[in-house]
């Protein structure tokens, strides 16, 4: 097997780290953007207003329906009258009915409010400013651009030449260099803990919350406005969802809903789908399960569904973050551990015990040959699988003349 040339794994490094510093360099740009328009709300005015309208809005595009907040508001600024549909600074869509309902309930009709007015452009306005959440994004994104960016300082900083002294002493700029680059491979392996638990927290951890509350709502009878199965067509493949819509009372006053059960979002098997939209056709009547303290809060599923299992996936990029991290540690842990034993002129100390210098010291690898090999295998093939992925949508949409970049 011909071994890569010092130039060749130079430039392969480059390219690989490049990745990483264009990725995090653009998505710190984007982020940055949408958090300043975010935090220039709150410098508006807070000025009263009147709610004219409020409705939850619905739209159908690419196989899937969403709902929307239409709020319309008049309010005064400078002795003049101005109206604005403006929920926040970034127009919304939500794919849950509750949540878009729960927003407009804030802001019933001919009811008033407040807004927050731009006093540059009156004409401006918010019901809501936006949630400074975002601003976590950015220390995020720069985790990509460190990464990428210290990488491509390591790989093309000129080495610096050893002294043949054995009792020369670690250059304090050698021992700095070894910290930050294990600083930027915990970095690396927190972004996968991160993602992880997350993604792993939002699409299991909380709907098994919701599924354990859901347990002492009452049932509601209810009836089924809509039922199908919405298809959505990916390049590659296509997914499946179940889109039932129904209505019920509360106290006299009907609401809507459009959630099956808390686990969403698509997956393949269309019969699966069918068979569920098959016990709730159209016009039917049937029984909810609502929330007492937020009616309109409702689901038709309140026990496990088979896509209860996805939300486990997760787990792998959780799990490949803290083995990454313990690893990496441990393994520079013992390095130094070794490099301070190692300067010890003459002898030894361990355990109170006097070794010889001229004693040989047999070192045994931390982790077998074959258990490396197969952490290298394993993690060869979770990220080729990640970059395939990209690769393959860029080769199709040059076969198609339709380039996606």
């Amino acid at each position: 097997m011909a071994k890569l040339s010092p130039l060749g794994a130079r430039i392969f490094g480059t390219l690989f780290l490049f990745i990483f510093f264009a990725g995090g360099s653009i998505f710190t740009f984007l982020t940055v953007r949408e958090a300043a328009k975010v935090i220039a709300t709150y410098s508006w005015k807070k000025t009263e207003c009147e709610i004219l309208s409020s409705s939850v809005g619905e739209s159908e595009g690419r196989g899937e329906k969403t709902f929307s907040c239409d709020l319309y508001y008049r309010y005064r600024f400078n002795q003049q009258v101005f109206e604005s549909d403006r929920l926040q600074i970034n127009r919304k869509r939500f794919s849950d009915y509750s949540d878009a309902a729960r927003v407009v309930a804030q802001y019933p009709a001919e009811t008033g409010s407040h807004c927050y007015v731009n006093s540059a452009r009156p004409a401006e306005a918010v019901l809501k400013r936006g949630p400074l959440w975002i601003l976590f994004g950015i220390p995020f994104s720069l985790i990509f651009v460190t990464i990428g960016a210290g990488g491509l300082y390591f790989v093309w900083r000129k080495p610096r030449e050893k002294a043949s002294d054995s009792n020369h002493q670690e250059p304090l700029s050698e021992k700095v260099s070894a910290q930050n680059f294990l600083g930027c491979l915990v970095a690396f392996f927190a972004i996968f803990l991160l993602v992880g638990a997350s993604v792993f927290f939002l699409f299991f951890v909380r709907p098994v919350f919701k599924i354990m509350s859901a347990r002492e709502w009452p049932p509601v009878p209810c009836t089924i406005i809509s039922s199908d199965v919405r298809t959505h067509s990916g390049d590659d493949t296509t997914t499946y969802s179940v889109n039932i819509f129904y209505r019920y009372e509360i106290n006299g006053r009907e609401y809507k809903s459009n959630r099956y059960h808390f686990f969403g979002g698509s997956s393949s098997g269309y019969d699966g789908k069918a068979a569920v939209v098959a016990r709730y056709p159209e016009g039917s009547q049937t029984v909810c399960y609502v929330n007492p303290d937020n009616p309109v809060e409702a689901v038709l599923e309140r026990a496990f569904t088979p896509e209860a299992w996805f939300g486990l996936i997760p787990l792998v990029f959780l799990g490949v973050g803290a083995f990454g991290i313990f690893s990496t540690v441990r393994s520079f842990r013992r390095k130094a551990r070794l490099s301070r034993e190692a300067n010890v002129p003459g002898h030894l100390l361990r355990a109170g015990t006097w070794i010889n210098e001229t004693a040989a010291i047999v070192l045994k690898p931390a982790m077998p040959p074959f258990v490396k090999l197969i952490a290298l295998i394993c993690f060869a093939l979770f990220w080729n699988g990640i970059i395939s992925v990209f690769i393959w949508q860029v080769i199709k949409g040059w076969k198609n003349h339709r380039p996606e970049w």
